[in-house]
């Protein structure tokens, strides 16, 4: 083996050695998501980095669940209101089907609660608490 072709190779052993590495350290020292389920477990939510801010998500975990009107994002007792019909996902690179309120919102903080709440199509008030969740580990996800 020549020298240029060990340098080669040791670059890629480095380079293949800092995937997990750096998703090791992403992983612990990402923020947690909130996730939370109604209570007949039709409707999941998630409180989510979208990159520049945070959202709330609200899927449906069944079909002809009806799309839910005035959405209510609650951080402790502040509420953020989102009048009428949720806005449904249209983004082209994510094919999930969810509802969510135009938010602004910060990452979750340690000792506040966190709930969502809204109208599901059958006129029930519909409130769902959120708990912290790290998201699955794993050592090769690169993004």
């Amino acid at each position: 083996m020549t020298s240029k072709s060990r340098k080669i190779l040791g670059t890629i052993i480095i380079f293949l050695m800092l995937i997990p590495i750096m998703n090791t350290v992403r992983y612990f020292t990402s923020s947690p998501i909130l996730v939370g389920y109604s209570e007949n477990k039709d409707w999941r939510v998630e409180y989510v980095s979208t990159g520049r801010y945070w959202e709330a998500q609200l899927f449906p975990l069944k079909e002809h669940v009806g799309q839910p009107e005035n959405l209510v994002f609650i951080e402790e007792n502040k509420r953020n209101e989102y009048p009428g019909k949720g806005s449904k996902n249209e983004e082209p690179h994510d094919k999930r089907q969810y509802y969510y309120g135009h938010t602004l919102g910060d990452s979750p903080k340690k000792n506040l609660s966190y709930k969502f709440e809204f109208i599901s199509i059958d006129g029930q008030k519909q409130i769902i608490n959120l708990k912290e969740q790290k998201e699955e580990f794993s050592l090769w996800k690169v993004f």
